[in-house]
């Protein structure tokens, strides 16, 4: 395959049930990239919980929470958020909308939050949603799942949208913050086509780039409409189940 541009996600799909990234997986990357192929990180995660995990080195950028912007070498490329007046409006919203909503807006690497998002974040945590910052939020976190997701959509101003993720959690975000749009730019930035960009992932947040990205693999632990949304099905994510599809149809 002419691949020129490599997208995966990280939990569940390049990254081990550890949270590790095997040393053959890290040598399929580095190959990829030796050949002159670039590689991309797209998660939800912030930049600094990338950088913990010590493999930020094996990817020529990373897109971050979801989307939301895109780092090099710790260096932010592109930035795309939710305006201070409307986070503020939508968090007070939301909360008078519903009792005893569970609910956090992530800024960068910070969390502010009303309840406790251990299991779900990994960076600092402000306890409280009264004083919020006047910055650009990533996202909005909201703990709740289908039956919450159609009214939260109803709720949004036309720059913003909803995604369901599988915890279950809602994701309110830009409508240009996106993995698929971020890599849409990095990838015309580089005068790469689409058909040229494979994506990994396992997610319902992964569906969109895996659509639109040349050749779109899920792997064998992902989402049922995960799979049916993917080009191609590898092993999982304790299998080494992209660098193992890289090095047989890229490599």
């Amino acid at each position: 395959m002419d691949i020129k541009l490599i997208v995966t996600d990280l939990d569940r799909t390049l990254l081990r049930s550890d949270k590790t990234v095997s040393p053959y997986t890290a040598e399929v990357l580095s190959r990829c990239r030796a050949r002159g192929v670039k590689v991309v990180f797209a998660t939800a995660r912030p930049g600094n919980r990338v950088e913990l995990l010590g493999i930020a080195d094996l990817a020529d950028m990373v897109i971050i929470n979801n989307g939301a912007a895109v780092y090099k070498r710790g260096e932010s490329v592109t930035e795309f958020g939710i305006e201070p007046h409307i986070v503020k409006e939508l968090v007070g919203r939301f909360t008078a909308h519903y009792d005893g909503l569970k609910i956090w807006v992530v800024y960068s690497d910070i969390a502010y939050t009303n309840c406790d998002i251990s299991e779900y974040w990994e960076g600092s945590i402000h306890s409280g949603l009264e004083e919020l910052p006047d910055l650009l939020a990533d996202k909005i976190c909201i703990k709740a799942g289908g039956e919450m997701y159609r009214e939260v959509c109803d709720l949004l101003p036309q720059k913003l949208y909803a995604q369901l993720i599988r915890d279950p959690l809602i994701f309110i975000e830009s409508k240009l913050a996106s993995k698929w749009n971020s890599i849409r730019l990095l990838a015309d930035k580089r005068g790469i086509e689409t058909t040229e960009i494979a994506a990994f992932g396992d997610d319902s947040n992964d569906i969109e780039m895996l659509l639109n990205c040349g050749v779109g693999v899920a792997v064998a632990n992902a989402l049922d409409e995960v799979k049916s949304a993917a080009d191609y099905i590898c092993g999982s994510n304790d299998d080494d189940g992209v660098a193992r599809w890289l090095e047989e149809n890229v490599l």
